[in-house]
């Protein structure tokens, strides 16, 4: 996603740009709040309770799925030398945790209030119209979502692939497609979002491979308001008990998410975005049901009107029932073929956890406005 007020040289507004998330939209893609499924320690999330970046859902040890024991494996990098996690380490990456997950949420409710509700001046252009609208209204590839609604009357649609390799007993790997979703523009500043089921395949050596569709989501989002600097948008997502047994959704899960984007200059844009989710594990992952608080922060580069490069960190407090928590970071560049044709690469690393299952990722996709 773009920072909405990474515009062309008509829409700029004194020396703003345009954002994020793009939650990446990806979240995703979730794709777009970060709500991703995952099987468990080991797991690949299907893409956040929006789209699809960490789209993928991983059973973590594929050769002990025969004796219907699931084995848990806490990897986040503070292990001691017998490979448990020390009590010192506990408590040490637990405080610095909830300070950094009350720091961000205090930050993003700040923002979110300093938006105005409606747009008082109407000499203000919508930094979420113009030429290069499409790199602000897509959430792919970032996990995080945009913060820019559809317009009334329009409409967006994006698809794309992923491919990962898997943490691990083994190793293995993962390809999740075709990660669609489709978006609405609706009144008052609305949008209604479905994303239909991904196709995942997962496979491990010495095992049988794994496929399976995951759930489907729906949402409606609401943009706040803009000014010269601003943006602000909230949405709620809703996974409906669906898919496979292996990567669907075994109980309804919900997601909150409030995105803000901020310009600081005519061609860069930064956007946090901060997500509550409650979700469930698939049924073959035994389908216990957690909540986290997922942070997001994008920073975006517009060296021209149609060119976008994009970095992002994103995580989770929790990455399945009983589980810590986790990060990862991703980067890509997107590409405007026409103002309604947008395609893009992107690539994800693991920084800390089980987030997604994966060490790291590549994927491609394309974005189309209606």
């Amino acid at each position: 996603m773009a920072s909405p007020y990474q515009i062309d040289s008509t829409h700029r507004f004194g020396h703003e740009t345009v954002l994020f998330f793009g939650l990446a939209g990806r979240s995703s893609h979730l794709r777009q709040a970060l709500l991703l499924q995952q099987a468990m320690n080991g797991g690949m999330g299907d893409a956040p309770l929006r789209h699809q970046t960490g789209g993928f859902q991983q059973l973590p040890d594929l050769a002990d799925r025969t004796t219907g024991i699931i084995p848990l494996d806490l990897q986040d990098g503070f292990l001691n030398g017998g490979g448990q996690l020390g009590a010192p380490a506990v408590v040490a990456l637990l405080r610095d945790q909830n300070k950094i997950f009350f720091l961000f949420t205090a930050l993003l409710a700040t923002l979110i209030m300093s938006i105005q509700a409606v747009r008082a001046d109407d000499t203000i252009q919508n930094p979420c119209t113009g030429p290069s609208a499409l790199l602000a209204l897509l959430d792919r590839p970032t996990v995080s979502d945009s913060a820019c609604v559809v317009q009334y009357g329009q409409a967006v649609l994006e698809a794309g692939y992923q491919h990962a390799n898997l943490t691990g007993t083994g190793g293995g790997t993962a390809d999740n497609f075709p990660e669609a979703e489709l978006r609405f523009g609706l009144p008052g500043h609305n949008e209604f979002v479905l994303l239909p089921p991904n196709d995942n395949l997962q496979q491990v050596p010495g095992s049988p491979h794994l496929q399976g569709f995951s759930a489907t989501t729906v949402g409606i989002k609401h943009e706040l308001g803009y000014t010269k600097h601003w943006l602000g948008a909230v949405e709620s997502l809703f996974t409906l008990p669906s898919g496979s047994p292996a990567f669907g959704s075994r109980g309804t899960g919900v997601a909150f998410n409030g995105i803000v984007d901020y310009a600081p200059s005519n061609n860069t844009g930064i956007s946090l975005q901060l997500g509550v989710t409650s979700q469930t594990n698939p049924a073959l992952a035994g389908g216990g049901r957690f909540t986290s608080v997922n942070p997001d922060i994008t920073f975006t580069w517009l060296p021209l009107w149609n060119l976008q490069f994009y970095g992002e960190i994103y995580g989770q407090s929790r990455t399945g029932p009983g589980l810590g928590s986790g990060f990862d970071a991703d980067g890509g560049v997107q590409y405007l073929l026409t103002p309604y044709c947008e395609v893009d690469l992107e690539e994800g690393v693991r920084l800390s956890g089980n987030l997604g299952g994966f060490t790291h990722y590549f994927g491609a996709g394309m974005g189309f406005l209606f």
